[in-house]
């Protein structure tokens, strides 16, 4: 563990890329997230019609 190096401070640069890398990755779990609860709703939808037969 000696040969760990010291942590730099990250650029300016290095943080705007940080900061839109998270909130491209914020957008597509939130994405994922509507999709699978479209895609619930309209199971349970078509269960319900079915089940009502």
């Amino acid at each position: 563990m000696k040969d760990e190096e010291p942590i730099r401070p990250m650029t300016e640069a290095e943080a705007k890329a940080r900061k839109r890398r998270s909130r491209w990755t914020a957008l597509a779990l939130f994405a994922f997230v509507i999709l699978i609860f479209a895609i619930t709703m309209s199971r349970l939808g078509t269960a319900s019609l079915v089940g009502s037969q």
